[in-house]
């Protein structure tokens, strides 16, 4: 029986375990009305003990790393806690909420390494967050039908792909931090080099300059007499000209660099020619002004209210829909008309925010350009077909999400490290976004009462203390050693650890089910 929990790491919609009595069901688990029950969380068990320690050390590394690190947490939940299947994800979303929101707080007043602006990158996370929710969305609707062992091997590749990606990343780096270091370092010695130089030429020049000085001044006292002459003589000569000027009758001469205007070439159009182009010119600079005006905050309103306003909308979306354990607010059955039209009034929703964002994007890059804005070497400068790539990208990786699921941070940070942003803003953005999403995750299950509250609490603390150690010593320690390729190769660690464990978990589950009877080859009905 223990292995069979396993199966909820794929996040399959599974009814809850019947048993008969308290041996049906795992450990830590008993059998209550013929339903598994989890314990309370006092006494601590000894794997319960072992994960405090375990879980702490993946919420540092995950945070650090820029990750939520959702797939290591989800099977640690299953493995060590035996949670049943709405219990682990309930679970899942507290953990990964708390770290986030842990790490984004510290690090949210941080500006960007070499530019007057925050750290966290707004204007991407405008373009990936809403068709990400769309693609999360598709993913869990289809999620359902999928067979395990196809969902094991689909996670298993992609999980191996982006551990790979990341390695490669992290070595091309660490690369070029070592290759910069060395390039600095030779910068320092050649300068120290040349004021010591310098210093030198000073010092042996002095006495050589001190005799320069005394030549210098008999030249110029002899020039000074010879000025005296000279002056007398070209006073009498001014007088002389000044009576021929006289004699001329005083006309004035044409200036030799003043323009002649045809006659039949009206000066109205140039001037208001010239008018128009000054005031484009001087609206160009407003809103450069007002593109500066905003960067100098924390966080604009415009990008406030608009994560606020997809962060709503989700939540309504899910209360209205409902879902298998909980019911729609408005009596939508599952599978009828109204519920797949409420998830067709979604998904254009937030396509439509989508195309928002990209036409603001464009719109805000065309400024900066006309008027010579100070981009950084890892800016996106927006065009259509890079937000359209953006948009296709997100909305598969939230199709990846909703059906493996996988953590967002698992995909944006090496979306955004493909788009070259700077590895310490890609960090920060994937959490900013991983909050956005595990925060609504969470409210919704907190509303349907599908989480343990002393469970969660006890985890929201947990991962907390590993959020600190993350973001205070490791990110600490990658910086001072100006080693923030380290943070990417954290990242490799947790999906190669993931790697691992998936594969193995998936193959004694698949084992489990078919001694069970119960394995499943072909896909299932939506409904």
């Amino acid at each position: 029986m223990k292995f069979q929990v396993l199966n909820l790491l794929l996040l399959l919609t599974l009814a809850e375990e019947s048993c008969k009595v308290d041996s049906d069901c795992l450990s830590l688990n008993h059998c209550s009305n013929d339903t598994c029950i989890h314990k309370d969380l006092f006494p601590l068990s000894s794997l319960e003990i072992l994960s405090i320690f375990v879980m702490t050390i993946v919420s540092m590394i995950a945070n650090a790393g820029g990750v939520g690190g959702s797939t290591m947490i989800l099977s640690l939940m299953l493995s060590l806690h035996n949670f049943d299947q709405h219990l682990c994800v309930g679970m899942t979303q507290v953990f990964i909420f708390a770290g986030t929101s842990t790490a984004v707080l510290l690090k949210f007043r941080d500006r960007h390494p070499t530019r007057d602006r925050p750290l966290i990158y707004y204007d991407a996370l405008m373009e990936i967050v809403s068709p990400l929710l769309a693609g999360v969305s598709v993913g869990v609707m289809v999620n359902p039908t999928f067979p395990s062992w196809l969902i094991m091997a689909l996670l298993t590749v992609l999980v191996g792909f982006l551990a790979v990606n990341m390695l490669i990343k992290s070595l091309k780096l660490y690369r070029s931090e070592s290759l910069s270091k060395a390039e600095l370092q030779e910068k320092i010695q050649n300068q120290k080099t040349s004021e010591i130089e310098e210093k030198d030429k000073i010092e042996g020049g002095q006495t050589s300059k001190n005799e320069s000085e005394v030549v210098s001044n008999k030249e110029k006292n002899e020039e000074s007499d010879n000025y005296q002459i000279d002056y007398e003589e070209d006073v009498d000569d001014e007088e002389e000209e000044e009576g021929e000027n006289v004699n001329e009758g005083g006309k004035d001469k044409p200036s030799e660099h003043a323009e002649t205007i045809p006659a039949n070439i009206s000066t109205k159009d140039n001037n208001s020619h010239e008018t128009t182009k000054d005031r484009d010119h001087s609206e160009l600079e407003e809103k450069l002004k007002k593109i500066y005006f905003h960067e100098k905050k924390t966080i604009s309103w415009f990008h406030l209210i608009f994560f606020l306003v997809l962060e709503a909308v989700s939540i309504f979306f899910s209360a209205v829909k409902g879902s298998s354990t909980s019911k729609s607010v408005i009596g939508i059955e599952q599978c009828s008309a109204g519920y797949f039209g409420i998830n067709a009034a979604y998904f254009s929703f937030m396509l439509a925010m989508a195309a928002f964002a990209s036409v603001y994007l464009v719109r805000k890059t065309r400024v900066c350009e006309q008027t010579n804005y100070n981009f950084d070497s890892g800016d996106i400068r927006w065009t259509y077909l890079k937000c359209l790539i953006i948009i296709l990208v997100a909305f598969g990786a939230g199709i990846a999400v909703g059906l493996l699921g996988l953590g967002g941070g698992n995909v944006i940070g090496p979306l955004l490290l493909g788009f070259g942003v700077r590895p310490e803003v890609s960090t920060i953005s994937s959490l900013f976004t991983i909050l956005l999403s595990s925060s609504t995750a969470a409210l919704q299950l907190i509303i349907s009462k599908q989480i343990n509250l002393q469970y969660a609490g006890w985890f929201y603390w947990q991962s907390v203390l590993g959020s600190l150690a993350g973001i205070l010593i490791l990110r600490r320690y990658a910086a001072k050693k100006q080693r923030m390729s380290l943070l990417i190769m954290c990242l490799a660690a947790i999906l190669f650890f993931s790697f691992i464990i998936i594969p193995i978990v998936g193959s004694l589950n698949a084992v489990k089910q078919a001694e069970d009877g119960t394995f499943q080859l072909g896909f299932k009905k939506t409904c």
